[in-house]
């Protein structure tokens, strides 16, 4: 299941998030909803908070299923 990231939407695979794809500091970042590898915490022009965050919500809860 993908999480997308709070702040640009970027997803990733939960599994990878916490076995290889980011070291650990960027998962921890990750998961605090502050960034990804992608966009380092930089929301991209043009794209909406609540639209990224409600995301990265949903794919927290489908991932710990």
């Amino acid at each position: 299941m993908d999480i997308k990231c709070a702040v640009c939407g970027e997803p990733w695979d939960a599994y990878g998030v916490k076995n290889g794809d980011m070291t650990e500091e960027e998962a921890k970042l990750f998961l605090a909803g502050k960034g990804c590898p992608c966009c380092k915490g930089i929301r991209p022009e043009g794209m909406e908070e609540e639209e990224a965050y409600s995301d990265f919500l949903s794919g927290l809860l489908d991932a710990s299923e």
